[in-house]
């Protein structure tokens, strides 16, 4: 097992050798609490950096209008960052930016909720959509790495957004059998199955002049 470092700050134990250990390590009181640690095809992948503000606005628009959506249109829950996905089959553990479960696949235990001595701690198995923001520490791990990890755990949609300012960019990957492909509509509108509905982000800047985003839904 090999070890990717962006930050040299945290040590990973010896005995962290495979997905179930790791996933002993992260439930331990010794795992860090901060920073985004991943087990992805047999590396564990350190992200330490602090959030850009970019990365954090873009995140938190997506997350407030699916979960206004999904008031509304109660089709599941959407878990917001910072809630591990774990998918023996892939071969993975991770922190999506974002994650949506529908109620029929939590009713199929296709994903559960796994509790732990701390209360639930764990999504166990195949969303229906999985949420992840480029930032420049996370390029090959969000293109490349979880890309085909996600496609590996049988997830049928990957929402992809790069909101850094030279590259704006958001697509909505629908899974078939040799990957992931882009699902495109004229004007910048992406088609989602899983939610019934077209998505768009557009960005702009607030008063101040500080970059900001807008999820539209039709």
């Amino acid at each position: 097992m090999s070890t990717v470092v962006v930050e040299e700050n945290v040590l990973v134990p010896d005995w962290v050798k495979d997905l179930e250990s790791f996933r002993r390590w992260y439930l331990s009181d010794d795992f860090p609490n901060s920073g985004v640690i991943s087990y992805i095809q047999k590396e564990v992948w350190l992200d330490l950096k602090m959030e850009e503000l970019a990365h954090n606005q873009v995140k938190g628009e997506i997350a407030a209008v699916l979960t206004l959506f999904l008031k509304k249109n109660p089709l599941g829950k959407y878990f917001q960052d910072r809630f591990r996905l774990i998918n023996w089959q892939a071969n993975l553990s991770t922190e999506p930016d974002g994650m949506f479960v529908s109620w029929e696949t939590l009713q199929n235990e296709q994903a559960k909720l796994v509790e732990g001595e701390k209360g639930w701690m764990e999504l166990e198995g195949t969303p229906d959509m999985v949420l992840e923001v480029v930032s420049a520490s996370s390029v090959k791990k969000d293109t490349v790495k979880l890309r085909k990890s996600y496609w590996q755990a049988e997830i049928p949609e990957y929402w992809l957004v790069d909101g850094r300012p030279d590259r704006v960019s958001f697509e909505i990957l629908r899974s078939n059998s040799r990957g992931y492909v882009p699902v495109r509509k004229p004007g910048g509108w992406q088609s989602s199955p899983v939610f019934g509905k077209e998505f768009k982000l557009e960005k702009g800047t607030d008063r101040l002049g500080y970059p900001a985003f807008t999820m539209l839904v039709r």
